[in-house]
C-alpha cells in the first residue's frame, strides 16, 4: 500500500505540472480545453475509499483552478466525477467483477473497456464544466462541440500517457 501512496502523489504532481505548465498554454482551437489531469481520477483502484477519492478530486480540482483563475470549475467538475465514478464502473462492470484488479488501465482492462470508462466520464465532466463556464442555454450548441472536441482531445492525451507511463501485464 505505501508503494500505491508514492506512486500516486508523483503521478498527481507530474499531471498537475502538465496540466498547469502546458496544457493550460497549449491552444489548438477555442473549441479544445486538454486536461491530462483528469487521468488520476480514472485510474484510481476501484476497491480505494470514497473520501479518500474525494479528498484527492478536491484537492487535485483547487490546485488547477487556483492555477487556471477558473474559480471552482476544476473543482466541482472531479467532485461530480467522484460521484458518477462508481455508479459507471457499476453499470460496465465487466464479466469477471473487479476482483484482481489493482488499478484501472488500458493494458489491466482492455482498450475497449477502457476507452468506453474513460469516455463517458471525461465527457460528464466537460459538460458540466463547459456547461457551468458558459452558464447560457442559446449556447447549447457551443457547449456541446466544446464537450465533444475536448473529451476526444483529452481521451488522446490519457491513452498516451497510458502506453508511456503503464506497463503492460505481463502474460
Amino acid at each position: 500500500m505505501n508503494n500505491f501512496w508514492i506512486k500516486y502523489s508523483w503521478l498527481f504532481i507530474l499531471l498537475v505540472l502538465i496540466q498547469i505548465l502546458v496544457l493550460n498554454h497549449f491552444s489548438i482551437s477555442k473549441y479544445i480545453y486538454p486536461m491530462a489531469y483528469l487521468l488520476l481520477l480514472i485510474i484510481l483502484p476501484v476497491t480505494i475509499n470514497k473520501y479518500v477519492t474525494l479528498f484527492i478530486a478536491i484537492g487535485l480540482g483547487v490546485l488547477v483552478d487556483a492555477f487556471s483563475d477558473t474559480f471552482g470549475l476544476h473543482t466541482s467538475s472531479l467532485v461530480l466525477i467522484v460521484y458518477v465514478r462508481p455508479i459507471i464502473l457499476n453499470l460496465i462492470r465487466p464479466k469477471n467483477g473487479y476482483d484482481n484488479i489493482n488499478e484501472i488501465t488500458i493494458h489491466q482492462m482492455g482498450k475497449f473497456w477502457f476507452s468506453e470508462y474513460s469516455i463517458i466520464l471525461l465527457f460528464i465532466h466537460y459538460l458540466w464544466f463547459f456547461s457551468l463556464e458558459i452558464f447560457r442555454i442559446d449556447m447549447i450548441g457551443t457547449i456541446i462541440l466544446k464537450t465533444t472536441l475536448s473529451t476526444l482531445t483529452s481521451f488522446i492525451i490519457i491513452i498516451i500517457f497510458q502506453y508511456l507511463f503503464f506497463k503492460p501485464l505481463k502474460q
